[in-house]
């Protein structure tokens, strides 16, 4: 993984845990502060580490649902119908392509998103808006 793709506040693995990006260090782009992220709030205890020792986090439908996402069978936008997860005009389909829904339609991107800092990103860099987990 790469320094680049990430931003404060994205969700990584260190081992077997979920941790939250808290800094990251401009001057060794390898070093980067987390905190331990339990049960849906983060502690205050900070660990610098290299990003080398971090592994993206999977998304699954599990992280949508936690993010606030509601899944749903049946999303009709206009004469589309898709099967996935949904917040706010964002719909994550069964094979975690995004969509975005407009009044002018929907759009989808030809990627799809397999990790949980990559949505956190995706979803910021659209709306200005972080993912808050519920």
């Amino acid at each position: 993984m790469k320094y680049q793709e990430l931003r404060i506040g994205n969700f990584l693995h260190n081992g077997s845990d979920v941790v939250c990006v808290e800094a990251i260090s401009p001057t060794y782009k390898q070093a980067i502060d987390i905190s331990n992220v339990d049960g849906l709030s983060s502690s205050s205890c900070f660990v610098s580490l290299p990003i080398a020792d971090l592994k993206p986090v999977p998304l699954t439908g599990e992280w949508l649902l936690r993010f606030g996402f509601v899944q749903n069978k049946s999303i009709g936008v206009g004469n589309d119908i898709f099967s996935g997860y949904e917040m706010e005009g964002f719909i994550i389909d069964k094979d975690f392509d995004p969509i975005i829904s407009t009044n002018e339609g929907c759009f989808g991107f030809s990627n799809p998103v397999k990790y949980v800092h990559q949505l956190q990103n995706l979803v910021f860099a659209l709306t200005g808006k972080e993912l808050e987990l519920i």
